[in-house]
């Protein structure tokens, strides 16, 4: 975890022995220690989970963890920042904006070649963005847009395939 997220845990938990809200401090801690993650979302289906189109869908740990860092290299690159193919969830009723998985993939696999010039980027960066180069590929083919979530947890596939895919208008795979 980044000396930062530690040091933020270790108020809170200060700020709860002085006698303040242990809900809103263990909410605090929840949302610090879960694993955020940046993954696809396509505007339907792309193949079936497990498949070649749901290999991005665990990953995205250190898209998140990196996502500034990454943007600021998108920017010397020449190539639209991660940040504007999302991040609006309608599970949440927030409008999805859908792109081109074309410009997607030029963004990434731009990203992927200057990694060099982006020393904050965490050690799983270059198999996140491989994993995501890979199913944008198959969005490509399939001329399937797609935009890019912010998830919470885990690799929640049967919430996102089962439960979730009644409320929602795209797919994860």
């Amino acid at each position: 975890m980044p000396d930062k997220l530690i040091a933020l845990e270790r108020a809170v938990r200060d700020h709860i022995a002085d006698g303040c809200s242990v809900v809103l401090g263990a909410c605090l801690i929840w949302l610090f220690r879960a694993k955020a993650r940046i993954v696809p979302y396509f505007a339907r289906e792309l193949g079936p989970y497990p498949g070649e189109s749901a290999v991005a869908f665990g990953r995205g740990h250190d898209l998140y963890r990196s996502s500034a860092a990454l943007d600021r290299l998108a920017a010397t690159l020449g190539v639209r920042p991660l940040s504007t193919f999302g991040f609006g969830d309608d599970l949440y009723e927030q409008p999805v904006h859908w792109s081109p998985p074309s410009e997607g993939l030029r963004t990434v696999e731009a990203l992927r070649a200057g990694l060099g010039g982006c020393p904050s980027a965490g050690p799983d960066i270059a198999r996140d963005l491989d994993a995501l180069a890979s199913v944008l590929r198959i969005a490509v083919a399939q001329g399937v847009e797609f935009a890019l979530l912010l998830r919470l947890g885990g690799g929640d596939a049967q919430s996102a395939g089962v439960f979730e895919a009644r409320s929602r208008v795209g797919r994860f795979w």
